[in-house]
């Protein structure tokens, strides 16, 4: 099993830090990336354990909390794809077609 991030979660991610760091300091953008890969380490461990998600465009979807984001992700044949990051004020309807 692997992970893999699209580049729409890449640039989601790289966004959030960004905000993170100029609001807050390095020290909170830092501890943001440890959770994230804290995360990506129990997914890898039990890729089943975020809570399932509707969604017209990708099938299979599940979403995991990350302090105040989401992680949307996907399984399918050995990897867990993330296919979204985001904010947990954004509405997901807009950018998943929930």
């Amino acid at each position: 099993m692997r992970i893999q991030v699209t580049a729409e979660a890449r640039r989601d991610w790289r966004a959030i830090l960004r905000y993170l760091q100029q609001k807050f300091g390095p020290a909170t953008e830092q501890q943001a990336i440890i959770l994230l890969q804290q995360l990506f380490a129990n997914l890898l461990r039990n890729p089943g354990r975020g809570r399932p998600v509707k969604s017209e465009v990708y099938p299979d979807l599940r979403v995991c909390i990350l302090k105040k984001s989401l992680v949307f992700y996907r399984v399918s044949e050995g990897v867990i794809r993330v296919v979204r990051i985001m904010d947990g004020r954004q509405d997901p309807r807009r950018w998943l077609a929930l």
